[in-house]
């Protein structure tokens, strides 16, 4: 079927939704309808809908907030639904003009933070971007150096919330819809913000795009199929990059607060280059942290898995760190960990939090195994300090906790955050790797095994960072 449209009907966008995305007849369809033209088209067709297919329709209204006028603009949207029988939803996101950062990519992030919280799993949201807004899109990309991934534009389907996110008019001009919109007589609102140059965006719809489409009056839907070529091209590389992914996972080695997979260095170096870069860059987005550019893909690259990179290492951005720790790749938020815990009293009776180490100390009871039952209730866990030493099992002398991590291979970073059991002065167990001798419970005896599990940043109140294509 081809990328571009140049009529828009009823009927074709029920082959869309319905044939091509695979949307179930009586599915539960939540339109974001601003109350523009191009969402007003949209929630007008998917309602004509209903005469065909037994769907739930819920048209949800994001009112920034931004200009007096948002008040007027949702009533005006609440008035369309109801002459529709439509249920409409609305919440006041109150955007402070004045904020920090981008004022469009705030306001983006508000709403569908808004929309992915109104909608209940399995529902299917809606949006009525267009041709011309992906072609806005990828020439805004092309302006900020985005690679393969982001000059793929827009996706006409993604995951979103516990449902999907949907944009079926992504085959269709403006034109195409104002056509629509005359025939059947609809009033929408106009947004002044779409007229201020001061947006990137603006700049690009009403000052790049004209001049583009005098010369080549198809601009807009050429630049769209490309980007649909580039998408197509993505996913290709995406699925041999899963594939590398797959064969440089390794075991986590000694780290016992890896929340993350972990990669291996010498397989990250087999592979050219360019396919390890894209390994990287997959994995860290993949646990949820903005990926690395250019120059932090270099640096990773000189200091962590070029010829002369350092075994031990860690280069960091944007609050995310990429560690090297004999032969492994481990990545992780930056937040530290740090202070505000000495020692505390535990009997084992139930889990114990951490934050300022940033762990959970989770009991589980077990027998001829784990610390005897007798030595639980008098245990103090404390940070290491220096100094402490452990007998170990089937050794006749003490070892230094040190000396223990290293033989263990327990990175680094992460032996200030394992804390230590004791009883009086001795030291009964490090959790998550091993119990001292005299403390082990007897064969046949009650015991219990201390799990050590790290936090995530914002199961500690600390602040984080995630990363998502942002379309």
């Amino acid at each position: 079927m081809s990328l571009i449209r140049t009529v828009f009907s009823v009927d074709v966008l029920g082959q869309i939704l319905f044939d091509e995305l695979r949307v179930e007849s009586h599915a539960h369809l939540c339109v974001a309808y601003s109350g523009g033209m191009d969402s007003h088209v949209l929630l007008h067709a998917t309602e004509k809908l209903r005469g065909q297919y037994p769907i739930t329709l819920t048209a949800l209204h994001a009112d920034h907030g931004l200009v007096p006028e948002s008040v007027d603009w949702v009533r005006h949207c609440r008035r369309v639904c109801d002459a529709l029988n439509i249920e409409f939803r609305t919440s006041a996101l109150g955007i402070n003009r004045c904020g920090d950062g981008n004022l469009e990519a705030r306001a983006r992030s508000a709403r569908y933070g808004w929309l992915s919280q109104a909608m209940l799993p399995g529902q299917i949201l809606l949006t009525g971007h267009t041709q011309d807004d992906q072609a806005e899109t990828v020439i805004l990309r092309l302006l900020r150096g985005s690679g393969l991934r982001g000059l793929g534009g827009i996706r006409e389907s993604r995951d979103f919330a516990d449902g999907r996110l949907l944009r079926p008019l992504l085959r269709f001009d403006r034109a195409s819809l104002n056509d629509y919109a005359r025939i059947h007589g609809l009033a929408w609102i106009d947004d002044p913000g779409n007229y201020e140059l001061h947006f990137d965006r603006n700049i690009v719809r009403h000052r790049v795009l004209p001049v583009l489409c005098d010369r080549w009056p198809n601009a807009a839907g050429s630049i769209a199929r490309s980007a649909r070529h580039l998408d197509r091209a993505e996913a290709v590389l995406q699925e041999i990059t899963r594939v590398d992914i797959e064969a440089c996972t390794t075991d986590p080695g000694g780290a016992v607060l890896a929340r993350h997979r972990v990669l291996s260095a010498p397989g990250l170096r087999s592979l050219p280059r360019s396919r390890a870069e894209l390994a990287l860059r997959q994995w860290v987005g993949d646990c949820g942290y903005p990926v690395p550019r250019t120059r932090v893909m270099e640096e990773i690259f000189r200091q962590l898995l070029g010829p002369n990179g350092k075994p031990h290492g860690v280069v960091s951005w944007a609050g995310v760190a990429v560690r090297c720790y004999r032969g492994r790749m481990y990545v992780d938020g930056t937040d530290g960990f740090e202070g505000g815990f000495d020692r505390e009293d535990w009997n084992g009776d139930a889990p114990l939090l951490l934050d300022a180490l940033g762990v959970r100390l989770v009991p589980v009871p077990a027998r001829g195994r784990g610390i005897g039952q007798q030595h639980v209730r008098t245990m103090t866990v404390r940070k290491r300090r220096g100094g402490e030493r452990c007998r170990l099992p089937e050794r006749r002398h003490r070892h230094t906790v040190k000396h223990v991590y290293q033989t263990l291979g327990v990175p680094p970073w992460e032996r200030q955050r394992l804390p230590l059991l004791f009883s009086d002065d001795e030291v009964v167990a490090i959790p998550g790797l091993l119990v001292c001798v005299p403390f082990v419970a007897p064969p046949g005896e009650s015991g219990v095994e201390i799990r050590v599990e790290p936090l995530a940043i914002a199961e500690t109140g600390q602040s984080g960072r995630s990363s998502e294509r942002s379309d």
